[in-house]
């Protein structure tokens, strides 16, 4: 991830708050902070069974609004992807069979 100012206050939220927040919720409270803050700037990927999240790069997911513009002439206002799976932990334990 990015060192930006976004996504350190994302790391603190996650570290901060006991219980897992939604992407909005987590853009919410981002802009609270940083207004500015596209809803874009957060992909995250949650384990359903235990909430713990990751935070993951536009490139890892091969998302990108210019190629989508190039390709459609779109220009694209607002996206939002949510990844939820298992995470490494719940899948060694078990939990995710």
């Amino acid at each position: 991830m990015r060192k930006t100012r976004a996504s350190r206050l994302v790391v603190d939220l996650l570290q901060t708050y006991a219980k897992p927040f939604s992407l909005q919720e987590l853009h919410d409270r981002v802009r609270e902070q940083l207004p500015r803050t596209a809803f874009s700037t957060i992909y995250r990927v949650v384990c359903g069974i235990c909430g713990r999240s990751v935070d993951i790069e536009d490139a890892d997911l091969g998302f990108s609004e210019q190629r989508i513009r190039a390709a459609t002439g779109f220009l694209v206002n607002y996206h939002s992807i949510e990844l939820e799976g298992i995470c490494p932990s719940c899948q060694r334990s078990g939990s995710g069979e």
